[in-house]
């Protein structure tokens, strides 16, 4: 490992625990802020000094491929690339989604091709991989013997889960046992009374479909706005940065490998990428399979079940979810009633690092 790869190995370690603790049960907002705050300060540093080798020796680092597998063809396969790419754009990566065919899974898998300097495709892999395993853990929680019934539930129907795949989960009873799925609503309203919410999706009705469509991008976009809140804190603190060229460097080098993606000029056509047909066509229009969906009555339907209470609560819930995500894969942090003498020394050593000590 070279000096360069040992200072950027304890830049991350450092950066890893400042998200910790920001993500922590017991840290209040204010220093949580804070946590992320100097955790986006010690990324621009990294790129700064990066920036300056690059300055001496333009060939020294340059921007580089590497290929991230999203997820198998699946339910939530776009959200999960939601998730990536607003990774990929807060850690200066360019990327697009990439189908291959998997012989060993026997099935079709999602990939994101990124492009990018070393240390930005290093801090995404962190980042991602961790965002990767909770986001799935959200969407399909599995039991919890540390927690009581009620917030087992009450995880589960939140995710949109059916009462009956909630029973099963949670005491093996039968997919018809109506019994225990009526004691699944119980649990749940009872948990979201002690939360002080609404038990909108206590009973029957619930389009399991709508309610974690919206739930899933609601996570998604929840976590993009947190993204961007620690980049708006380092700005505020320390003046935004313009590292001159970089992202421009970088997107020459995707577009390179990817010229369809590279902006067109206003105006001017597009034809689908390996379209024969759209590309015989002199008008700019497209041919069939191209042009864009007319609006149906299923899309009539779907837009009005989404502004039904139940859709209105996954999007709360899914805010909720994406707000205890920690980025730094470390499995998500229970509340206690205080901090362990571990947790105290962590704490220690990262406001001495926030305050330059």
């Amino acid at each position: 490992m070279s000096a360069n790869d040992e200072k950027f190995a304890k830049i991350l370690d450092m950066i890893r625990k400042l998200l910790a603790k920001a993500d922590h049960a017991n840290t209040e907002p204010a220093e949580g802020d804070a946590f992320r705050t100097k955790a986006e300060e010690l990324m621009r540093k990294y790129r700064i000094e990066e920036e300056q080798a690059l300055a001496v020796d333009p060939q020294t680092i340059k921007p580089e491929l590497r290929k991230f597998f999203v997820g198998a063809n699946g339910e939530f396969i776009s959200p999960h690339y939601g998730v990536f790419n607003r990774l990929a754009a807060y850690c200066g990566v360019q990327c697009k989604s990439a189908w291959a065919y998997s012989d060993e899974a026997r099935s079709h898998q999602l990939y994101g091709m990124a492009v990018g300097y070393p240390s930005d495709l290093r801090l995404l892999d962190l980042m991602y991989t961790s965002a990767r395993m909770i986001f799935s853990e959200r969407l399909e929680p599995s039991k919890d013997n540390d927690l009581s019934d009620q917030v087992n539930c009450y995880r589960m129907r939140s995710a949109g889960m059916e009462r009956n795949r909630i029973a099963n989960a949670m005491w093996g009873s039968s997919m018809k046992d109506g019994k225990a799925a009526g004691l699944v609503a119980k649990y749940y309203r009872e948990e979201c009374l002690a939360r002080g919410q609404d038990p909108v999706v206590a009973g029957r009705g619930l389009n399991a479909k709508v309610y974690r469509d919206e739930y899933a991008w609601s996570f998604v976009q929840a976590l993009g706005l947190r993204l961007r809140r620690a980049q708006e804190g380092a700005d505020s603190t320390g003046g935004r940065i313009q590292l001159a060229g970089r992202e421009e460097r970088v997107a020459e080098a995707f577009y390179a490998l990817y010229p369809d993606m590279r902006p067109q000029p206003a105006g001017a056509a597009r034809p689908a990428p390996g379209c024969a047909k759209c590309a015989k066509r002199t008008d700019g229009t497209k041919c069939r399979d191209h042009r864009p969906r007319a609006w149906t009555k299923a899309d009539e339907a779907h837009a009005r079940r989404s502004q039904t209470p139940q859709a209105r609560a996954a999007r709360v819930a899914g805010r909720n979810a994406a707000a205890d995500v920690q980025l730094d894969g470390i499995t998500p942090a229970k509340r206690v009633d205080r901090y362990t003498a571990e947790e105290r020394e962590d704490t220690r050593q990262i406001w001495a690092a926030i305050e330059g000590k």
